[in-house]
């Protein structure tokens, strides 16, 4: 049910605009925009290093394929990074918020 999906980006604006969209929309209670990531990968056969935004976004499993269609409509990657994975919320009282602040 919930979900947290990840993408990354090296310009901070671009990450602004993504949480904006996401959060003005309620498809997400919380995106959290984590600064200063080192990141390390092969592109087009070259090891390349960059300063990243990892963009952290809570949210519930339908949400997921209009979070993605944002995420590739405002991001400035070729190829954008997009990973979700299932997390438990383990306080009840963040639960009620979660679910008050994000659309059913």
């Amino acid at each position: 049910m919930f979900k947290i999906v990840e993408a990354s980006t090296d310009n901070h604006n671009i990450a602004l605009k993504i949480t904006d969209a996401i959060i003005q929309n309620k498809l997400a209670a919380c995106v959290q925009i984590i600064g200063n990531v080192n990141s390390t990968f092969i592109w087009e056969n070259v090891v390349t290093t960059e300063k990243e935004f990892i963009i952290k976004i809570k949210t519930k499993d339908k949400h997921i394929s209009e979070i993605k269609s944002i995420i590739i409509e405002t991001t400035n990657y070729e190829l954008p990074e997009i990973i979700s994975y299932s997390f438990n919320i383990e306080n009840r009282e963040y639960e009620k918020w979660f679910n008050e602040n994000t659309n059913p």
